[in-house]
């Protein structure tokens, strides 16, 4: 190192570079700290476009301003962890997370076949894919609410001041 370089790296000009590239890291990091919270508080809810009861849910959560991020269940169906985490929160049955009303259940004889199935082999066909998943499913902090019931919705938006 020469002396020219060695007095550079005692300059109070060296000293302030230093500082203000470690105060920009700290300032990055708590920017995407912050976007890390964010997104796993918020709301999230799985529906397919195509689907006019996704449609109307999604118009309802509009009309109310709740804030969600919006995913394609065809596109990004959630694996089988997920699902069983929404199931337990839902406190719903498993079966309630069929959509009953869709084609490929009704091709696939699900309604016979679902009664000899263990709940480990109904998360696996599940996250198989999203159109056995009955939708609309909406994700807040405290519930899963599965399907688009407007009682449903407004008593959750209602208890659930985090969501209006």
């Amino acid at each position: 190192m020469t002396m020219q370089e060695m007095t550079f790296f005692e300059s109070e000009e060296y000293d302030k570079m230093f500082a203000e590239h470690h105060l920009n890291r700290l300032q990055n990091l708590n920017v995407e700290n912050k976007k890390t919270k964010q997104e796993k508080t918020m709301n999230k809810i799985y529906c397919y476009p195509k689907c006019t009861t996704c449609q109307r849910a999604i118009k309802w959560l509009n009309s109310k301003a709740v804030e969600y991020q919006l995913i394609d269940i065809k596109e990004n169906n959630p694996d089988k962890e997920t699902l069983r985490s929404l199931w337990q929160k839902s406190g719903l049955e498993l079966k309630k997370f069929f959509n009953t009303s869709g084609l490929l259940y009704k091709q696939m004889q699900l309604s016979q076949k679902l009664v000899a199935m263990t709940d480990e082999q109904k998360l696996d066909l599940l996250s198989s894919d999203g159109m056995l998943v009955k939708r609309p499913v909406l994700i807040t902090q405290e519930t899963v609410l599965v399907g688009f019931k407007e009682s449903e919705w407004n008593n959750a938006i209602g208890e659930n001041s985090n969501i209006k």
